[in-house]
């Protein structure tokens, strides 16, 4: 493991938000570091829209963790598109890191970035390093809302951050095979499981609202987004009207409100955002798990949290044949949209203690300890090329 480093991390999401790869390296890398982890930047149109939500945050500077402080940037000093103030906003940001950088010492940070909009912040610390994590096609997420004119900037974003990092880390080959065309230096590291958290919570009661739901519990446990196929989500609901289809996550929709809206059936349980260290007793609970992925070019190369830590629980699974199942081809149920509900009803079907425990097997080399390992590794050699 790397040690005695400092890490900004820019992170799109904010700290108490659902946990992300991002979120389970920082921590570890915290036990022999020194981690920011830096929240989004506001933008001005958001700024403008709701400033008191963004004043009203909370402390700017915390540590959250020994060795890992949070870092809100300044409210007032938000991202805009307008030259003059961009670079005035830009400075006063810059600035106001360095001063809480300075209270952890003289060394120069590792710059770690996430997304491809954050090459500006590029040579603002003197960073020693800098690393492009990759855990998205993000033009192919945006392919399907965005103008052409906003796709081909998103592009250049993308293109200029991997050929400026010292690496790129890629959750996915395909990934890793497109940066590689343009930066040797790439990595493929897949997501991981938290394996002692979620094996602890095995042996913990489940959460009382368990004990209303109605069996079988058939759950799907993340986020809800624009690549969830919700219609599939009905037809599962519908095939079990004396179960329960439980949903645990946050809802962020960009579009899809209609199916949405559709799914609200009366065994149909949303129960939101739940904190972090719940989410294992949520995933034990449910009969059945569920992979509902529609088929496009930005499932192509996702390499799902959920994956590991359903199987992690011991559960069935049950996903659409997006090509990351393919590597627990014979742990999962992988079924098209047309067999997807034929599925389910074979996963509980066939579901025994044993298989429970092979499922669990599979993925304990998976856990985080070990992929931290391998990130450290890279990092390492990284460090002795810009030496």
């Amino acid at each position: 493991m790397i040690s005695s480093e400092t890490i900004i991390c820019a992170a799109p999401n904010p700290w108490d938000s659902p946990w992300r790869n991002r979120h389970q390296i920082m921590s570890r890398l915290a036990r022999q570091n020194r981690v920011v982890y830096m929240e989004p930047r506001p933008y001005l149109r958001a700024v403008l829209r709701q400033p008191r939500q963004l004043w009203q945050q909370g402390p700017r500077w915390q540590e959250a963790l020994p060795n890992l402080y949070i870092y809100r940037p300044l409210p007032w000093a938000p991202v805009s598109g307008q030259t003059p103030l961009r670079q005035l906003f830009a400075g006063w940001r810059r600035l106001d890191l360095a001063r809480h950088l300075r209270r952890l010492g003289p060394e120069r940070p590792i710059l770690w970035l996430v997304s491809p909009d954050q090459g500006d912040m590029i040579g603002q610390w003197n960073e020693k390093l800098i690393v492009y994590h990759v855990v998205d096609d993000y033009t192919a997420y945006e392919a399907g809302f965005a103008r052409q004119k906003r796709l081909a900037w998103l592009r250049q974003l993308d293109d200029t951050m991997t050929r400026r990092a010292d690496l790129v880390i890629c959750t996915h080959p395909d990934l890793c095979r497109q940066k590689t065309a343009v930066n040797p230096h790439c990595a493929y590291v897949p997501n991981a499981v938290d394996w002692y958290r979620f094996q602890k919570a095995l042996t913990e009661p489940l959460p009382p609202i368990f004990d209303q739901l109605p069996r079988p519990v058939i759950g799907y446990v993340g986020v809800i987004n624009d690549k969830i196929d919700l219609t599939l989500l009905r037809q599962v609901a519908i095939a079990y009207p004396r179960g329960t289809l439980l949903l645990v996550g946050p809802l962020s929709l960009r579009f899809r409100t209609e199916e949405w809206q559709a799914l609200q059936l009366p065994n149909v349980r949303a129960l939101g955002r739940q904190p972090v260290s719940a989410v294992p007793h949520f995933m034990k609970g449910c009969d059945v798990a569920l992979m509902p992925y529609q088929l496009n070019a930005w499932t192509a190369s996702i390499d799902p949290l959920k994956m590991y830590e359903y199987l992690a629980c011991g559960l069935p699974v049950v996903s659409t044949p997006i090509p990351a199942a393919k590597n627990f081809a014979e742990a999962l149920y992988i079924a098209a949209s047309e067999n997807f509900v034929t599925a389910v009803g074979q996963a509980l079907l066939e579901d025994t203690p044993e298989k429970r425990v092979y499922r669990q097997t599979l993925v304990r080399t998976h856990s985080w300890e070990n992929r931290v390992e391998s990130i450290s590794t890279h990092l390492q050699k990284a460090l002795l090329r810009r030496r």
